[in-house]
């Protein structure tokens, strides 16, 4: 457009709205041949995939033989024993014996008498004894 033309404050209005329809009526436009052509390649691509696909071997083809005469295969029975040892397969070795509560100084001092040099740490309402004090419990025996 040129600036030569000068338009009254309605004719401008007036072409802003025009512009405003024509711009919402290309993108409309735009839009629907793009779902169009999205649609036609879907299409095109679908049914050369099915042209072109394999039949499946595990389909079932027509059969010139009677189907209720065909013997169903037996179901195959295998019976299962007893085993006595699974409970004691299951059974876990090793048990505490006993218990003893001990305070944090004879902890110390026992672990110390055991060839466990350990420090027990405090955080909050916890207590750690150092790596050193604990046996892997992952390791094997």
């Amino acid at each position: 457009m040129s600036d030569s033309i000068s338009l009254s404050p309605r004719g401008e209005q007036r072409r802003d709205q025009m512009r405003t329809l024509l711009v919402g009526a290309v993108r409309q436009r735009r839009r629907r041949r793009l779902h169009r052509r999205l649609a036609v390649a879907a299409l095109l691509l679908g049914g050369a995939t099915w042209l072109c696909w394999p039949a499946t071997p595990g389909m079932p083809t027509r059969s010139t033989t009677n189907v209720a005469s065909a013997k169903p295969p037996a179901p195959e029975v295998q019976l299962l024993g007893n085993d006595p040892t699974v409970l004691a397969r299951c059974t876990v070795a090793a048990r505490p014996t006993s218990v003893q509560f001990l305070d944090d100084d004879t902890l110390v001092v026992q672990l110390r008498h055991a060839g466990r040099h350990a420090a027990l740490a405090r955080s909050a309402d916890r207590f750690v004894l150092s790596g050193d004090a604990a046996d892997d419990w992952t390791a094997e025996p």
